[in-house]
């Protein structure tokens, strides 16, 4: 397509001239355009038709000015056309052919559970053919055109390739944002419940987007930015395969989303142990084969969230004390059990001076000290501590861990979220045994010996040395994870959405725009 100006008008109109002047006077070789007069041409002065770089500019400003961005890509896109940097797509000549490439993959978003409408698939679609019909008039100007293909197209490629490359929700943003530190103050900081590495796109994956489009390389890119997670393709699939309810598709939707956040490549894992909260449910796999362990889980409370992370396990303690967090000593203890020497007897706990070691006496010790934080609460270790005989532990920021309780009726419950962020194991030395699988069975055995003897058959058992703590000669990843549908056996189950955090991700993903 040439739209023309009104010099190169002027420019054309001069040859036909020459033409007509030219023409054999005889009336031989009769001119061929004699009947063609200047209104016949008068359009291709008609602003609508002509391309101008000040009214495409005007419109694209109008554009990104009028819209509410808060998203990093988004500002990028408008950033971009803010600095005056040259058009991706549109020339005077018309529209790249580059552009079909990418609207071709902006159509297939609906397969994986995002609106097209997210990405103005119609709206590029309609400017894309205005453009190649000429289809111009005073209310639909070359210009117009030019200007929201432009810049919707650029948004719309840079949302695609950063969405199925990081993610079109980002976590970090949404979860953590949900509860107070203070559950009544509104003002206090808000609980860290998302703390897993995720990636997110910056200025090198912007500047390397558009250097893909100026080099025609777009198919390239686009293909590159898929996600390489096998959940994602497994739900897409489900989502696709006829008979889904709209709650069933929306969950799909969700998840699908969830399984887009990428962690940054880590170290080779010969194991890995995949806590899923929905599920209730702790899956452990040997990578370097094909065995794997499962069992019930108890999580934390709605009130008191397991927060979402990854980890590497470090070691196994054995018939651990329990120090008792300072946040339940100040809510649950300190209010309510100050000088109550009954219920500090009942349940096997004991006051510590810090500074110095000292037991104290639940009677010398008030409300007041008990906050201070220069003591601690500690329970004695045995089969009635609340870790059970066996703790899992990993480094995080929470104090979390994995481990053995002394409440076996919760497992049967149908809602096992009990705990203030920890995660019960129902058969811990079940999951010690399977990670200890290089370990000979002599020292299976001494575990489990380690955790069965009470402290009156050790005493008496002088001969056996209990274990107190097991370390691992392999690379033992944990994740804490969240998902409301998750393939398992060649299915795909469901499950509930204990804290809500799909309502949450849900009012991101399919915002309008």
């Amino acid at each position: 397509m040439v739209c023309l100006s009104k010099r190169i008008l002027g420019i054309l109109l001069f040859f036909l001239l020459l033409l007509v002047s030219g023409c054999d006077s005889n009336g031989t070789g009769e001119y061929p355009f004699k009947n063609i007069s200047f209104e016949d041409i008068s359009n291709l002065q008609d602003e609508a038709y002509t391309y101008s770089v000040r009214n495409i500019t005007f419109f694209i400003d109008s554009l990104r000015l009028s819209q509410h961005d808060s998203d990093y890509i988004d500002n990028a896109c408008n950033k971009y056309y803010a600095e005056r940097q040259p058009y991706l797509w549109v020339t005077r000549y018309g529209a790249r052919l580059s552009c079909d490439t990418v609207l071709a993959w902006l159509k297939g978003i609906d397969t994986t559970g995002v609106k097209a409408s997210r990405l103005y698939v119609k709206e590029i679609e309609r400017q894309l053919t205005r453009l190649r019909q000429r289809n111009f008039d005073d209310a639909h100007t070359i210009s117009e055109a030019c200007a929201t293909l432009e810049y919707y197209l650029t948004k719309a490629y840079l949302r695609y390739s950063s969405g199925q490359r990081f993610g079109f929700v980002n976590p970090h943003k949404v979860l953590n944002r949900i509860d107070h530190l203070e559950e009544n103050d509104i003002k206090s900081p808000y609980k860290l419940l998302y703390d897993v590495p995720t990636e997110t796109p910056n200025k090198q994956f912007v500047a390397d987007a558009i250097n893909h489009i100026e080099t025609g390389n777009t198919d390239a890119f686009l293909k590159s930015v898929q996600p390489e997670n096998e959940i994602y393709y497994l739900l897409s699939k489900k989502l696709n395969t006829p008979g889904n309810t709209p709650e069933q598709a929306r969950i799909l939707a969700i998840n699908i989303e969830r399984a887009r956040w990428r962690m940054p490549v880590q170290e080779k894992n010969d194991v890995k142990i995949l806590v899923n909260i929905p599920a209730q449910r702790l899956y452990a796999y040997d990578l370097r084969g094909d065995s794997s362990c499962e069992m019930k889980i108890c999580f934390g409370s709605r009130k008191h969230k397991t927060p979402l992370l990854t980890s590497k396990l470090s070691h196994i303690e054995l018939n651990p004390y329990w120090i008792i967090p300072q946040n339940i000593v100040k809510k649950e203890i300190a209010p309510y059990h100050t000088y109550d020497t009954a219920y500090f007897n009942r349940n096997r706990y004991k006051i510590i001076d810090k500074s110095t070691g000292e037991f104290l006496s639940p009677l010398d010790v008030d409300e007041g000290m008990l906050l201070s934080g220069k003591y601690r609460i500690r329970q004695d270790k045995g089969e009635d501590n609340s870790l059970g005989r066996m703790i899992f532990r990993f480094p995080n920021n929470f104090s979390i861990y994995m481990h053995d309780t002394n409440n076996k009726a919760a497992f049967f419950r149908s809602y096992r979220g009990a705990s203030h962020g920890c995660i019960r194991l129902e058969k811990p030395f079940a999951l010690a045994r399977f990670l200890m699988g290089g370990k000979s069975e002599a020292y299976i055995n001494r575990i489990q010996q380690s955790i069965t003897y009470t402290e009156e058959e050790l005493q008496e058992n002088t001969s056996f040395t209990p274990l107190k703590t097991c370390f691992f000669d392999k690379n033992i990843r944990v994740y804490i994870q969240y998902y409301t549908c998750y393939p398992h056996a060649g299915e795909v189950d469901f499950y509930p959405d204990f804290y809500g955090y799909d309502k949450v991700v849900g009012n991101v993903l399919f915002k309008s725009n």
